[in-house]
């Protein structure tokens, strides 16, 4: 009997699939509908990271959020940037 043989298949999406898009929470609007309403907001994930941003306000800790339109139910990736006191 034959010995049956299996393709081994990546991890993740599939090559030219769309990912979710990066925006920032300050001007956060659907890539799609452009609706600044969201729902499903959880932490995908925190890091202490230090600099300045493009307006030159100093941060200290960057936050990632994944959100999801009420409208049209597209998801996305919100960065947040906070300063706590003086830490930096």
């Amino acid at each position: 009997m034959a010995k049956k043989t299996t393709t081994r298949r990546r991890p993740g999406r599939p090559k030219g699939s769309k990912g979710a898009a990066v925006i920032r929470v300050a001007n956060s609007r659907c890539g799609k509908c452009q609706s600044t309403k969201k729902k499903a907001l959880r932490i995908v994930r925190e890091r202490p990271i230090s600099g300045t941003d493009d307006k030159g306000c100093p941060y200290n800790r960057v936050v990632w959020r994944r959100v999801q339109c009420t409208n049209c139910s597209q998801h996305r990736v919100e960065i947040e940037r906070h300063y706590d006191g003086d830490a930096l």
